[in-house]
């Protein structure tokens, strides 16, 4: 199709039913850009109403059957031509009374006959300009309609979008702030757990040997009882902060702060240099909040590392908890609703923040230590838990003068889900099961002497030959040497020069049905779930005591036992 569509020409209708009246009408409009339509009748009008659209009507007043009067008022009662503008003409009605009749009917104006041209085409006109102006008018809203829509339709994709990065960002801080976890108590429990572990499992394993020593010759004397008591407690904290190090699902319990707060810190003030000085104002009696107790750990630990850094590692921290009504004199800052909140601060005498690094502390990544000395999440990571928990936090601090924290956290109406102190762990119980080593030969390598020392004792009076070194590559040159002299191998993970999965690897090459016991109290590279896949048949988690050692020997030879059966 050639050009642009011919724009459509406004029609006309003009009715009378006189056919010369139309034609005189057709020459004095014939110059105008329309298209007359006509009707000699009130009924025909209202029919042709229905299949056009009309910019204006010219009807003659006096017609048979249905007069003016009457066709006009029929068309007030259809919304599609209740607004049509009519025009009367009339040569026998006249005066101002039939004008009046006209206007009251429905009609905008009255021209009477003989009809003056000039007159008659400057008002038709006027009521054309009228139509293209609501044409041009009703164009413009329905063009605003539809950007309104496809702005809404944007808007919701745009919010969608945002749903979804608010849920990324959300999915995203909960990784960082493992890894941060991760980070701040790694040194820790990485560090801590081989050598305690081994401490305990020599504590625990001894106790039980002299128990056992005793008792056919006198009652059990109540001081060892209490060693193994306390041995199964540090066992119980060693496990907590080796949880500490996991990542956890968010599942926050109902518990009263005062308690975690002073396990946290009895756990972390034996980590700080004696030249930091602490103090505690931690009142009894607040109401319980909810959140999760090793998120709590994880808060104390920033906020005393932070101050420590802060003081250069001397001067003093003080720690209060206290039930607040927020506002407060001192809650400046607070964007929380007003109501009943646990105030959790911190304070240091270090060095202080000016204006700037308080506005940025919260900030992910933003640190004032040098490249290497610190990732920037840890003040990160607590905002994010008190925010978790519908709390917030306020720094309040001086350039030279310290700084305080204050975390505020809501109070819950509902009954702690989680015990203020944890379960005592109740006396342990000897019950070693009835073997007999039969003279099987164990390799036991550990780099703690004390723990080879014990481990022979508990062994050989099960009736088994055992070989210890606290030296792996040592253990494995004789291993190597005379691999058929050994009916299973206990191996510690962690030890220098070459670890428990190296020398394993090794061994089982040289003799692949040999079964060997991993022993460990903390590794990245092993646990409970993936120790098969690395060649061993059993683990044993430090620290044990003596039927556990017993058991896992048993069972272990059993597999070899079997193994030899069927091969």
């Amino acid at each position: 199709m050639m050009g642009k569509e011919m724009k459509q020409k406004s029609k006309v209708l003009i009715v009378d039913d006189r056919v010369e009246n139309l034609v005189a009408l057709e020459r004095i409009l014939g110059d105008l850009d329309i298209q007359l339509i006509r009707a000699t009748s009130g009924n025909e009008a209202l029919a042709l109403t229905l299949e056009h659209e009309f910019a204006l009507a010219l009807v003659d007043v006096q017609m048979p059957e249905m007069d003016g009067y009457e066709m006009v008022t029929l068309l007030r009662q259809e919304p599609a031509t209740e607004h049509l503008p009519v025009i009367f003409v009339s040569a026998v009605y006249s005066g101002d009374y039939y004008k009046i009749k006209g206007i009251e009917a429905g009609a905008v104006d009255f021209i009477e006959k003989p009809l003056k041209p000039a007159m008659l085409i400057g008002k038709v006109r006027v009521f054309l300009d009228l139509y293209r102006q609501r044409e041009k008018l009703q164009q413009f809203s329905n063009e605003l309609e539809r950007m309104v829509e496809e702005r809404t339709a944007s808007l919701e994709v745009a919010n969608e979008k945002l749903k979804n990065e608010i849920k990324e960002r959300e999915e995203l801080e909960t990784r960082i702030r493992h890894i941060h976890k991760m980070e701040a108590i790694g040194t820790m429990a990485g560090g801590i757990a081989h050598d305690f572990n081994n401490i305990l499992a020599i504590i625990q394993g001894n106790a039980q040997i002299a128990v056992k020593k005793m008792a056919n010759t006198e009652p059990i004397d109540e001081e060892i009882q209490d060693i193994l008591k306390a041995a199964s407690r540090a066992k119980d904290l060693v496990g907590k902060i080796l949880t500490f190090s996991r990542i956890s699902q968010n599942s926050k319990a109902v518990i009263h702060l005062q308690a975690v707060v002073e396990d946290s810190v009895a756990m972390l003030r034996s980590t700080l240099p004696t030249s930091v000085v602490f103090k505690s104002k931690i009142c009894a009696g607040c109401r319980p909040v909810r959140i999760e107790p090793m998120e709590v750990n994880q808060i104390i630990m920033n906020l005393f590392v932070n101050a420590t850094q802060a003081m250069d590692e001397k001067g003093t921290i003080t720690l209060g908890l206290e039930e607040v009504s927020l506002p407060t004199p001192d809650s400046k800052g607070c964007d929380v609703e007003p109501g009943v909140y646990i105030c959790l601060s911190v304070a240091d005498t270090g060095c202080g923040m000016d204006t700037k690094t308080m506005e940025a502390a919260f900030d992910p990544f933003y640190t004032t230590k040098p490249i290497g000395q610190g990732t920037g999440m840890g003040l990160s990571v607590v905002h994010g838990i008190v925010r978790g928990c519908g709390g917030t936090i306020t720094i309040d601090s001086e350039v030279g003068r310290g700084t305080t924290f204050r975390l505020y956290f809501p109070v819950v109406d509902a009954e702690p889900t989680v015990p203020a102190g944890g379960p005592v762990p109740s006396s342990p119980e000897v019950q070693e099961p009835e073997t007999d080593g039969d003279g099987a030969r164990v390799l036991f390598v550990d780099d703690e002497t004390s723990l080879t020392l014990m481990a022979r004792k508990i062994l050989e009076r099960e009736g088994y030959r055992v070989m210890t070194f606290n030296h792996s590559p040592e253990a494995l040159a004789v291993f190597e040497k005379t691999p058929e002299e050994f009916d299973l191998v206990i191996t510690d993970q962690s030890m220098p020069e070459l670890s428990g999965v190296e020398m394993a690897e090794k061994m089982l090459s040289v003799r692949a049905d040999i079964p060997i016991v991993l022993s460990t109290g903390f590794s990245t590279k092993v646990s409970e779930e993936n120790f098969r896949e690395k060649g061993f048949c059993g683990i044993l988690a430090k620290p044990y005591n003596t039927s556990e050692l017993i058991q896992v020997v048993a069972a272990g030879l059993a597999i070899r036992r079997n193994d030899t059966l069927n091969g």
